[in-house]
């Protein structure tokens, strides 16, 4: 009878050897910020353009030169797409009077802005820090005109991972809300210059 608890144990673990882990899945939230009431005529985000190393299900860890991509830890959508829809989200909160779109919306209304974002950096560095490093530029809305531009770097530190990333995004769209504001200044100024004209 031993002997045959012994062989099942055996056989039993055995199976389990065979079967896979099945990953995490992680998603990001929006955080408030300060509210602007100011209106620029609105603003499309583009999809956000990322590096090959990050542009992946999996989620990436950084130390130095070394790079960790957790296969066990997972984006529950791409991370390109949660990027947009969480800085839309962002975006609508800091801004309730702007008009917010982003490629995710069936037939957008025509915006007077384009948000590009080129993401250099959004992982894990250290033992509860992250960091965030981007380069954000506001165009007309054919793309043709850069009206204002920015280098967006930031680190924070918290417990979990999905929360310091929220943050993160949450301090870029408080820059963002002030570099519209900029370009719509500059827009406005120029618009007037060719007027007198």
């Amino acid at each position: 009878m031993k002997r045959l608890l012994i062989i099942t144990w055996g056989l039993l673990a055995l199976a389990a050897c065979g079967v896979s882990m099945e990953p995490n899945y992680y998603t990001l939230n929006p955080t408030p910020g300060d509210i602007t009431l100011e209106e620029s005529g609105g603003i499309k985000i583009n999809r956000p353009v990322l590096p090959g190393y990050l542009d992946r299900p999996d989620i990436v860890q950084q130390s130095d030169d070394h790079i960790y991509i957790d296969e066990m830890n997972r984006w529950a959508e791409p991370l390109d797409v949660l990027l947009e829809r969480i800085m839309a989200m962002d975006l609508r909160q800091r801004m309730p009077h702007e008009v917010i779109v982003t490629e995710l919306d069936d037939k957008p209304p025509r915006a007077c802005f384009l948000l590009e974002n080129n993401v250099d950096q959004f992982n894990q560095i250290d033992t509860h820090l992250y960091r965030m490093s981007v380069q954000v530029t506001v165009k007309d809305s054919c793309g043709c005109n850069p009206w204002a531009t920015t280098s967006f770097t930031s680190t924070t530190e918290e417990q979990s991972g999905s929360k310091g990333l929220s943050i993160l995004i949450g301090q870029l769209a408080d820059r963002v809300s002030a570099l519209v504001y900029q370009a719509d200044q500059q827009r406005r100024l120029c618009s007037s210059s060719q007027t007198i004209k």
